[in-house]
């Protein structure tokens, strides 16, 4: 059974990352944006791919080195794929 967006919005909530909204409800495979290549990720990981893609835009280095290291810690493939 698949998990709403409220419970994967309290999933992404307990993680640290307060503020962010849950947009998906599903898995998405996400692409690296160099061309590299993609990967699949859960509402969670594609809400904290997305915060660390806006924070290099507003050169929010501290935002993006905490969800660099959540993928660390928490999907080393996705971080190699998508963020390394």
């Amino acid at each position: 059974m698949s998990k709403t967006k409220s419970e994967w919005q309290t999933e992404l909530n307990q993680q640290g990352f307060t503020g962010l909204e849950i947009l998906d409800d599903e898995p998405k495979k996400i692409q690296n944006r160099f061309g590299g290549g993609s990967v699949m990720l859960n509402p969670v990981e594609i809400a904290i791919y997305d915060c660390i893609s806006g924070a290099e835009m507003l050169r929010d280095y501290q935002t993006v080195q905490k969800g660099i290291d959540w993928f660390i810690k928490n999907n080393t493939e996705a971080y190699a794929v998508l963020l390394d």
